[in-house]
């Protein structure tokens, strides 16, 4: 399995930073809660994309 991704820009970006001076403390913290996720979170999921033809415009 690919490992996890995590970007540090999405995790602030959640946190509501935006254009903003982050501090490094914060940056270090955000970092090793991101290192710490990757060996914790265990995905569940999984998905297939299916490409559809709608035939009728009443249904799908």
């Amino acid at each position: 399995m690919d490992k996890l991704k995590i970007p540090r820009e999405e995790v602030l970006r959640y946190l509501g930073y935006r254009n903003q001076d982050i501090d490094e403390e914060l940056i270090r913290k955000i970092d090793k809660i991101r290192r710490e996720s990757i060996v914790v979170f265990r995905p569940k999921n999984i998905f297939s994309l299916h490409k559809i033809e709608i035939q009728d415009k009443r249904y799908l």
